[in-house]
């Protein structure tokens, strides 16, 4: 419906949360969504890049 519209950060699509202080990561292949993670929207950006490598 709507992946792949999101900002890419990090070489993964990033869509925040609207009610909780999460981020999502995913990646699109074709047709299918895969989530790569679900992360705090408070950590330390260093942190998150050295989590999504």
């Amino acid at each position: 419906m709507y992946a792949g519209i999101h900002e890419m950060t990090y070489g993964h699509y990033r869509k925040l949360s609207s009610r909780f202080p999460f981020v999502i990561y995913y990646q699109v292949e074709e047709e299918i969504a895969t989530v790569v993670a679900v992360l705090d929207a408070r950590r330390d950006p260093s942190w998150t890049r050295k989590r999504l490598s």
